[in-house]
C-alpha cells in the first residue's frame, strides 16, 4: 500500500478496492470471493460497485471479523453493510452462523462451509524418541499461552517432553517470563512464526488448544489430519472439529 502523506495510516481499503478492479477486469472474473468481513468485503463492495455491478461477491466469515473487529461501534455498521451486500455469505461453522446471525441484523442467509486441509502436506512423519507437545497460534489473549505452559509444566514432571510454542504475538513475552518463573527454559521452545507449520505438526505427539474462543479451530485439524491427539477446550466451533474421546478430548476453559 504506497503512503499518502494527508493520512496518518495508507488506505488499506481503497488500495485493495483498486487491485480488485484491475484484476477481475484483467482476468475477466465473474466472482469476487474473499475472506472477512473487514475489510475485505467492503473493498469488494467498492469494487462491485465501480464494475457497475456486473460481478457477484462471496464473503466467507472466519469469526474475528463478527465476534471481534465486528461487534467494536467503530466497525459494527460497516461490517453489517458489507455482510448485508455480499451475494452470498458462507461461516466456517455452524456456531459461527449463529454467533453472527444472533450479534448482527442480516437477512442474507448463510451457508456453513467447513474449513480443510490438505492431507497430502497434513500428514504423519517420522517421529523420534523425544515426546514432542506443541502449540501454533497467533498467540493473543483468548489463545491462553498461559495455559499451554501450565499444562505442559504438569506433564513433564509425568514424563520427559519438549513444548514447541510456534507463532508470534502480544502474549509471548508473558509467556517467556513464565517459562522462566517455572524453571521450563531447557525444555520449552519458541519457534517464531514458521513457514511450513506441517513439518512440526508431522512429528508431534500431542497439540494444545486450551483457546477461550475459536470459531473453527483450523490448527487442530491440521493437528488431526497429522495424526496427532488434540486436547482443547469445548467453546466455539472446536466441538464440530473434535469428537470428544475419538478424536481428541475437549475440557472447560481454565
Amino acid at each position: 500500500v504506497p503512503p499518502y502523506p494527508l493520512f496518518e495510516y495508507s488506505p488499506y481499503t481503497l488500495a485493495l478496492t483498486s487491485k480488485i478492479i484491475d484484476v477481475m477486469e484483467h482476468h475477466r472474473l465473474d466472482i469476487i470471493h474473499v475472506h472477512y468481513a473487514i475489510p475485505h468485503a467492503t473493498s469488494a463492495y467498492l469494487a462491485k460497485k465501480a464494475l457497475h455491478g456486473k460481478v457477484k461477491i462471496v464473503t466467507t466469515l472466519h469469526g474475528t471479523d463478527v465476534y471481534l473487529l465486528g461487534l467494536n461501534p467503530s466497525y459494527k455498521s460497516i461490517v453489517e453493510f458489507s455482510m448485508e451486500n455480499s451475494d452470498s455469505l458462507i461461516a466456517v461453522s455452524e456456531f459461527l452462523k449463529k454467533e453472527t446471525l444472533e450479534k448482527f441484523s442480516i437477512t442474507r442467509p448463510i451457508t456453513v462451509i467447513p474449513n480443510f486441509v490438505n492431507p497430502e502436506k497434513y500428514k504423519r512423519t517420522g517421529r523420534g524418541k523425544e515426546k514432542i507437545i506443541c502449540h501454533i497460534s497467533n498467540f493473543r489473549p483468548l489463545k491462553r499461552i498461559a495455559d499451554v505452559v501450565q499444562i505442559f509444566g504438569m506433564i513433564v514432571k509425568e514424563r520427559d517432553c519438549r513444548l514447541y510454542l510456534v507463532g508470534e504475538g502480544p502474549t509471548k513475552h508473558p509467556a517467556q517470563k513464565l517459562v522462566e518463573k517455572l524453571g521450563l527454559e531447557e525444555k520449552v521452545c519458541f519457534r517464531g512464526n514458521v513457514g511450513e507449520v506441517s513439518r512440526i505438526l508431522g512429528k508431534s505427539n500431542l497439540f494444545l488448544l486450551p483457546s477461550q474462543q475459536e470459531s473453527f479451530g483450523l490448527a487442530a485439524l491440521e493437528a488431526m489430519s497429522s495424526e496427532v491427539p488434540v486436547v482443547a477446550t469445548r467453546v466455539g466451533g472446536l466441538p464440530e472439529v473434535i469428537r470428544h474421546g475419538k478424536d481428541g478430548y475437549l475440557a472447560k476453559v481454565g
